[in-house]
């Protein structure tokens, strides 16, 4: 037990002495943007580098006509031939429902697509706060900007493919 409360005390000590540590830092190696540090010495990060956010999305090939909702055949990741499989036995209306297959994914009409769906594109979100310490306005409002960000980027990889109807989540 004390050797695991002194290499915790030691790796704090050098959290503390390095730049990590400092609420100035404003950029890390990977391009993250350090916005303050949290109560428990981590750092807060306003926005991040090292996702993927240059990628575009690609549907593969595109099968439908122009005009059409997009509808295409996969070129990478996954083959046509496994994705019809998936669907067949997974996923579509005519998958095995019975107790000795899988979950027909189609019967559950509580996915996050769904909700977006009855919500006209939008979701409601709530954040536990598990900490004694009171949460700030400012600190709260930062949530919905972090949520929106993440939701939206997710959602252009869905807009326009089988007619997926919305443009933004808010």
């Amino acid at each position: 037990m004390r050797s695991s409360l002194a290499s915790h005390l030691l790796i704090a000590a050098i959290l503390a002495t390095t730049s990590l540590a400092d609420s100035t830092i404003s950029k890390t190696a990977t391009g993250d943007v350090v916005q303050s540090m949290s109560v428990w010495g981590a750092p807060v990060v306003a926005s991040t580098g090292t996702n993927i956010t240059s990628v575009k999305p690609t549907f593969g090939k595109i099968t439908s006509k122009s005009g059409e909702c997009v509808v295409a055949s996969p070129t990478e990741y996954i083959s046509e031939e496994y994705l019809d499989w998936v669907w067949e036995h997974r996923i579509g209306p005519n998958a095995d429902t019975s107790d000795k297959a899988n979950w027909n994914v189609m019967a559950n009409k509580n996915f996050l697509m769904d909700k977006l769906v009855h919500n006209k594109g939008s979701i409601n979100y709530c954040v536990r706060w598990d900490s004694s310490t009171k949460l700030s306005k400012g600190v709260a409002s930062t949530f919905q900007g972090i949520l929106e960000r993440h939701f939206n980027k997710w959602n252009k990889w869905l807009e326009g493919y089988n007619c997926w109807p919305f443009t933004e989540i808010k």
